[in-house]
C-alpha cells in the first residue's frame, strides 16, 4: 500500500475509534487523544479513572482495523 493510502486508512481508523470512544458511557474522550499509524493506535490523555483507562483500551482493541494499542492514558484521579 502506497503512504498515502496507508495515511487515509490510518485517518479513517482514527476516526472510527474516536466514534466508538464518543458512543461509550462513562468515558470522557474529550480527554483522549487518538493518534494512528499503520493500524496501531495511540491513547494519550488523562482520565479519572483506572477502569476507564482499561474500558478505552479494550473498546478500541475491538474496533475492526486496529492492528495493536498503546495505550499511554494517565489515571489523574489517584
Amino acid at each position: 500500500m502506497s503512504d498515502t493510502g496507508r495515511k487515509i486508512d490510518d485517518s479513517a481508523l482514527t476516526a472510527k475509534v474516536k466514534a466508538e470512544l464518543l458512543a461509550k458511557k462513562d468515558v470522557p474522550s474529550t480527554k483522549v487523544h487518538v493518534k494512528t499509524t499503520r493500524g496501531v493506535v495511540h491513547l494519550t490523555g488523562s482520565v479519572p479513572q483506572a477502569a476507564q483507562k482499561t474500558l478505552i483500551e479494550d473498546t478500541v482493541k475491538g474496533v475492526d482495523g486496529v492492528v495493536d494499542v498503546k495505550n499511554d492514558l494517565k489515571v489523574s484521579g489517584q
